[in-house]
Order: C-alpha cells, then structure tokens, then sequence
C-alpha cells in the first residue's frame, strides 16, 4: 500500500476511456474525483482555472 495522498481530478465523457485510465491510478492509491463534462468538474471546483483534453473530437 502507498503512502500516496494525492488526489486528481479526472474529466472525460467517454465511460469505457474513464475507467480505463481511473481504475489503475485508484489501485495505485491515488484519489480519483471524477466528472464526466467541463460542467461538472466546475460545479466541484469552481475555481479551477484550467483543463486539458487529451484530445478533442472533431468539430
């Protein structure tokens, strides 16, 4: 067990991307907070200035 406390806030829509990258980092004792949309990562960090997409779907 890791004396990690750390935690991430992880934003993607896709539920099968999600888990792919949320579940590892949760066996490795990181803290996963997890939102689905821009919206809601700003509803529970409303003063988070800055994400950063992996990559974009096009438009």
């Amino acid at each position: 067990m890791s004396l990690l406390n750390e935690a991430i806030l992880f934003v993607e829509d896709d539920q099968d991307i999600h888990s792919l990258v949320s579940t590892p980092l949760k066996k490795e004792d990181y803290q996963v907070i997890s939102a689905f949309d821009g919206d809601e990562a700003l509803a529970l960090f409303p003063w988070l200035l800055f994400l950063f997409p992996l990559a974009s779907p096009a438009s």
